[in-house]
């Protein structure tokens, strides 16, 4: 995965609080995580939930794709970090 600081291999699992209300995803949605990351939707799909900084969860996937996942909900999204 490509970012703005250089490539990322080492990445396997991250673990932060998204900042503020978290309401699902839309499509191209961005979730910013208290770690200062910042990671955008790559895939479509839509998924509604609300939440009060909800704790997240991404995981290098099998073919080198980032999925994640919010506490307490049973789905996952395909994302790339763009900061």
């Amino acid at each position: 995965e490509r970012t703005e600081a250089g490539q990322d291999k080492a990445l396997k699992e991250i673990k932060s609080r998204y900042v503020g209300e978290f309401k699902g995803w839309t499509g191209k949605t961005v979730f910013e995580l208290e770690n200062g990351q910042v990671w955008q939707q790559t895939r479509s799909g839509r998924m509604m939930w609300r939440a009060d900084s909800p704790m997240i969860t991404i995981k290098r996937g099998f073919m080198g794709g980032y999925r994640l996942s919010v506490e307490g909900v049973n789905k996952e999204v395909y994302v790339k970090r763009i900061k």
